[in-house]
Parts: structure tokens; sequence; C-alpha cells
């Protein structure tokens, strides 16, 4: 049976219960003293855990809780009150309430997300995180659940520092604090976690957003957290049809495993998200132009006049000069002028015949079009008409115009030519577009089956060139494109079965490095633990593996060695066992009375040699290890770095110092310096520990991560 709420918390009026979480119950609650309602988190105390970390974590609750209410932000749940009556009493925070849900919630609907919904509400997210951390406040949790939204579509982000306990991500019961789906991969390692870590998880929620799916998925906490940590994500672009580049590229900023890969500032994903919100309208609009201008433009041409068209198609041909011919008798050319006419008849009919020059009822057209056949006595061919027109504005100079007469004679002159003039334009255009040079460059618009053709070929190499940089989604997005175009290219099947194969290699490559290094551990953990005979076991798997890997042939060599004088030793232990004489039963005495005799002195007991371990080094970030014989006496991260503002810091070089207590006696000292992207070798010093003695390892690692030693 569930209890019913308290009727007040502190000065509270309790009204119901709203909500659970892991760390207590939140309620709807109003405050007397100005009438405003308020959303009590409470502490809850039925921890199965320790009374000194049950008062730990609640002394964190309360100071996280106090932090972040320094933050004042239109997207932040504003804290209004921390309450804390003592280790028995009652511990609760007073925030803002806000109305609306959570996009927990929203993401369980069916319908997809718009591109500006999505972009607007993880701009404001970005925005309020980046205000949060520019006050030395990190969230740590941020989640779909911890991201509430108004009716209005405002973001409201709770739970502001209150899942951080601590650096190291204090573990109650074996159990992360925060949710694993969204954290990030340092933060799963346990390094140093700063601002970076929410913008990693600000990632895993946009990419929740875009594709309904969480990037890193598993059957349990052990299998989301190696893929956080070491394997890549799906792309969205597979699983989101139209996704625009600029939202996948801050997507994939966001979720890199590297911090210094990321965004440096919350701020820059809004403003990025942004752009690539408005590049992708104005991308729209320009298309959307484009297919309105494009017909209008060509309904211009169409009613463009058809001096104009001939003006602007092409420049007029000039026929080569030539002397005039001198006049002949009128009768002449009558013969040849009414050739070409009937020439004209017949080709295009009877509307196609226009009066002589000097006629009556000629028009200036007519008179323009027949003056360059008259004047070098060429009969009147329609080749002859179509080559010398002329703008209007430029009527050659041998043109003859006369007044036309006038009556009822002249009205039926004007009708010809008109129509005259009409037909030898249009003729003239086709004829113009067919054989005019100026046109003839033009290639013709490509048939269906040639432009698929050119489709394609085009796709096809575009595929090739992302094959030959291993960006495999984009080639088999273009291989796509090309059999979409041509569902029968045999060059399409091929390189997709190249793709395939070149994926089908870099899996095998990721898994082949992936086994290397897991089975390298799992030597590095039996060898430490003096379980010789698993160390030899794994270091041939992982040269089975990888021939040439130089760790695992020495560490082979130490494991084989070492489980040899094991078994030396136990063969040894087994013979001096078999060889002291089994006591045989006396009949029982009485026990002398013990005799004064003078004190044996013991023997002086050998006192362990001093070591002191001084390490330098100016690669800033790795691991160092040092055993002496088989005995590991220390496995130390290092991490040099110096704050060079808020949030902050440059890589620099460092040095540690470390004692340590050993037996005296000659030693073997191995020291092996781990460098991320650099191979492990071990140096090997050779020394003996005197009784009490004071001795000094000495150890450098260059820039390189090259490590020398020196033993004194």
């Amino acid at each position: 049976m569930t209890p019913s709420p308290p009727n007040k918390l502190g000065r509270y009026e309790v009204l119901e219960e709203i909500g659970k979480g892991a760390m207590g119950v939140v309620y709807l609650a109003r405050d007397p003293l100005i009438g405003r309602l308020v959303a009590l988190k409470t502490f809850r105390i039925g921890f199965s855990a320790k009374d000194h970390e049950l008062q730990q974590f609640r002394s964190r609750f309360v100071r996280e809780a106090q932090s972040a209410g320094i933050l004042s932000h239109p997207n932040i749940v504003t804290i209004h009150d921390v309450v804390d009556e003592g280790a028995d009493g009652t511990c609760f925070i007073a925030m803002e309430f806000v109305k609306g849900t959570n996009l927990k919630q929203l993401l369980q609907r069916p319908d997809p997300f718009t591109n500006d919904f999505l972009v607007g509400i993880v701009a404001q997210i970005a925005e309020a995180l980046d205000y949060a951390h520019s006050r030395g406040v990190v969230h740590r949790d941020i989640k779909p659940a911890n991201i509430l939204i108004t009716p209005d579509e405002k973001v409201k982000i709770t739970d502001f520092g209150i899942a951080r306990l601590d650096t190291s991500n204090l573990t109650m019961e074996g159990q992360l604090l925060g949710t694993p789906n969204y954290m990030a991969p340092e933060q799963i390692l346990g390094k140093e976690v700063d601002h970076r870590a929410d913008i990693f998880s600000l990632g895993v929620v946009f990419y929740e957003m875009l594709t309904r799916r969480k990037p890193f998925q598993g059957e349990n906490l052990t299998a989301v957290t190696h893929k956080i940590v070491y394997e890549p994500f799906t792309p969205p672009e597979e699983i989101v049809r139209d996704l625009p580049a600029g939202l996948a590229s801050v997507l994939n900023r966001c979720l890199e495993k590297d911090p210094n890969r990321r965004f440096p500032r919350a701020a820059e994903i809004a403003k990025e998200l942004r752009r690539a919100l408005a590049d992708e309208q104005q991308d729209l609009d320009d298309t959307s132009a484009t297919q309105e201008v494009e017909p209008l433009e060509q309904q211009k041409t169409r009613r463009m006049p058809v001096s104009e068209i001939l003006a602007h198609a092409a420049p007029p041909q000039v026929a080569p000069s030539t002397p005039p011919a001198p006049p002949t008798p009128a009768s002449a050319p009558a013969a040849p002028s009414r050739q070409g006419t009937q020439a004209t008849k017949a080709a295009t009919g009877p509307a196609a015949s226009t009066p002589p020059a000097g006629a009556p009822g000629a028009t200036p057209a007519a008179t323009r079009t027949r003056a360059p056949a008259a004047a070098t006595g060429a009969p009147a061919s329609p080749a002859a008409a179509y080559v010398a027109p002329k703008p209007p504005s430029a009527p050659p100079a041998e043109a003859v115009v006369e007044t036309p007469p006038t009556g009822r004679r002249r009205w039926l002159w004007i009708g010809i030519g008109a129509a005259a003039a009409a037909v030898a334009a249009v003729v003239a255009v086709v004829w113009l577009t067919a054989s005019s040079p100026a046109t003839s460059n033009v290639a013709p618009a490509p048939a269906p089956e040639q432009q698929h053709r050119i489709t394609a070929a085009t796709a096809l190499a575009e595929a090739r060139t992302h094959l030959a940089m291993d960006n495999l989604q984009a080639a088999l997005q273009a291989v796509a494109r090309a059999e979409l175009a041509a569902p029968d290219s045999v060059d399409a099947r091929k390189l997709r079965e190249e793709i395939d194969a070149r994926s089908r290699e870099i899996v095998a490559a990721s898994d082949l490095d992936r086994q290397v290094a897991e089975g390298m551990i799992a030597a590095r953990e039996a060898y430490a633990k003096r379980r010789y005979d698993d160390a030899v076991t794994f270091a041939r798997s992982v040269l089975e593996l990888r021939p040439e890997e130089p760790e695992a042939h020495k560490l082979l060599a130490d494991a084989e060695l070492a489980r040899d004088r094991q078994r030396e030793r136990q063969r040894l232990a087994r013979e001096a066992a078999a060889a002291t004489p089994t006591p045989v039963p006396t009949a029982v005495r009485p026990t002398p009375t013990p005799q004064p005799t003078p004190a044996a002195v013991a023997p002086p007991v050998a006192r362990d040699a001093g070591l002191r371990i001084a390490f330098q080094s100016d690669t800033s970030e790795g691991t160092l290890t040092i055993y002496a014989g088989e005995r590991q006496i220390l496995r130390e991260q290092f991490r040099f770095v110096r704050k060079t503002g808020f949030l902050r810091s440059e890589k620099i070089s460092g040095t540690l110092a470390v004692d340590r207590e050993l037996p005296p006696g000659a030693t073997t000292m191995r020291i092996y310096v781990s460098i991320s992207g650099k191979p492990t070798r071990a140096v090997t010093l050779d020394g003996i520990l005197t009784p009490g003695g004071q001795h000094v390892l000495t150890i450098r690692v260059d820039a390189d991560g090259v490590a020398t030693a020196s033993f004194q």
C-alpha cells in the first residue's frame, strides 16, 4: 500500500505527489508566504548504505543543490529553497513548478519532430548548459527525463547538479549515479570530467530526438558502457531520410569520444544548429524560386515579338560584298521574280507570296527583304530572304520605301504584305534555330534514357571517390542513387560488392584491435596475480591474432620464465616434504623438568631496502607500471595539466615521487609506460637491494613517449 503524502514539509503545504526518482519523491506544494506553487524534491532516507556513506550522500545532496541555486536562467528550473533539518530530519529542495511535459514522454509519441522544433529545443538546452558551465556548474545527468517542455515549447532543465556527487562518480550498492546510456566515455572510465561531458550527453539526446533510438544500446550495463567507450554509433543518415548535412555534422562532433574534439562550448552547438537550419531554408527558397521563375521566363520568350527574337537570336549574317549589278530592263527581272515567287508558293503556300519592291501596297519590311536580292540580281529565294533581315532600327541603306497608294487597293496590299511578313518571320525563326551558327553549338536536351545513364555514371564516380577515402556510408548512398537511375547496372553491383568487402575489412580490423587489447589486458592481469599459466595462454592468443605485437612477445617471455621458476620452487618444496621423515610414535614418558639455560641470541633480521621512484615525463598523460621481480610495486595513472582560464587548461610536463620498501637481494625491475596511441615497451634493469639501504630508480619519458631508466 502506497503511503499517503505528508500534509506539510517545512513551511510548505503539500498538495499531491507528482513523481518519484532514484533519490526520493517529488511533491506539488504551496508556499503559504507568497501563495506560489513549488515542486518539493525530497531526499529518501531508506538507502541500504552504511551510516557514513549515508551522511556523505546527504551532505553532498544539499551542497550540490545549493551550488545549483546560484543559477538564474529562463531555460533552467529555478531553485528557491534548500531545507536540511539534520541527520534524522527532513531534507528537501523547493524548486520552480513547471507546467508541461518532459522530453522522455514526447519521445514516446509516434510523430517525428520537425527540424524547426528539434533545433529549437536542442539550441535552448545548449544555451542553458553554456550559462551553467560559465558559472562552474556541470549537470552530469542530461537526459530526456530531466528536460521539461512547456506548452509554448520553452525548455526547462531540472536536477542541475543533483546527480553529481563528486568527480569519481560515487556508487551506491554497485550502481553508477546517473543514466549510463547518456554518460560520456570519460565519465564511465572514471577520468576527470568537465563541462564537455554535458555536451556528449546532449549529443545522445539530440540523436534520440532525430532517430527515436539511442546511439549506444545493449542488453546490460556492461554492453552499453563498452559501446560508449569503444564502438561507433550508427550514422543518423542511415535511419532518417533527407537529414540536413549541417545537423548531422553538429551531432557527430557532439558525440566524439575524445573530449578535445567536441565543441569547446555548448553555445556553439546552438549557433551551428541555427545556421544549418537557415542554410537548409535558404536552399528550399532558392529551389522554389527557380521552379517559379523558369516557366515565367519561357512565357516571356514565347510572347516576345518576332522582330526581337530575330534581333537577339544571332547577329545577322552579312553576304559577301559584291559590286552592284548594272540596272536591267524592267522586263528582265520579271521572269526570275515570278520564278522565285512560284518557288516560294510551292514551299509555303499561297500566303507566302509578297509584292515586288516598289509595288503598290508594299510594306517597308517586304521592301527590306527584297532589296538585297534585287541589288545582286539573284532570284528571291527563301534562303536569301531569311539571311538578310536586320532589326527595324537599322534598315539597309539601299532599301527604297515608296508612299503606298490610298483607297481600297491600298488596304488590300497592306493586308497581303502583313500576312506575308508574319509567315516569313516564323519561317525565319525555324530556319535560324535549325541552321544558325549561333544556335548550332547548343546541344539538344538528352533523352530520358541518356539522362539516366549520365546520372548513374556521375553517382558511380562519386561512390568510387568516397570508397577511396573509406567514407563507406557516403559511397553506399551514391551507389544507391546509381542503382535507382540504372537498376541493371553491372558497375553499380560490382562497386557495391567492393564497398561491402571493404566494410568487412574495416570491421574485422576493428574487431582484431579490440580482441588484441582485451587479450593484453587479461595477460597483464594474470601476470600481476601470478597466474603465469593463464598469462602465457593469453599472450599466445594475442600473438596468434597479431604475431608482430612486441608487448605480447615480452609478456610471454616473462610469463614463461616466471612460470618455470614457480614450478621449480613447487618441485623443490614437494621433494623437501617427501624427504622429511615421518615421526615414529613412542611411549609416553614423563616430561623432564626444564633446566635453565643461557638465553639464545636471535640472529639479526635483515631490514628491507628503501626505494625512491623518481618519475619525470614530458608527455602529459599515461600510465606507469613497475615490477620488482614478479611483484608489481607501482601502477599509477598520471595526467599533468595547467589551468589557463575558466574551464580551460593546457598539457604540461610533470614529475612523480613514490617511496617503496622492498626485500633485500638481487632483483630485476621492469618499467612499462603506457601512452595512448603509442606502443608500450618494457625497460628492464638488474640491481641489488642492500638491507637497510636507500636506492633511487630514475625514470624519464620524452615527448615522443620513449622511456629510459637508471638504478642506483
